[in-house]
């Protein structure tokens, strides 16, 4: 099973890409807003969500087919 599952990451490796920052994303937009919090949540928080912003950018680039969705301000 690891063997083709391997074989498959080799062969199609731009769709396990897109699949990663799926799921990468998802998560990330999961968590709850720090609000008046300081230390390591809020590092990462801000940290995770600027990786998938960026990561969005470049995908966006690369296959240009793919829109950013962008969020409605509430």
């Amino acid at each position: 099973m690891i063997q083709n599952l391997l074989a498959s990451i080799h062969a199609h490796p731009t769709y396990w890409a897109l699949g990663s920052y799926y799921l990468y994303s998802t998560a990330i937009s999961s968590l709850p807003t720090p609000i008046n919090q300081n230390g390591f949540y809020r590092w990462f928080f801000d940290f995770s969500h600027g990786m998938a912003g960026n990561l969005g950018r470049i995908i966006a680039t690369r296959f240009p087919q793919t829109q950013p969705v962008e969020k409605p301000n509430a």
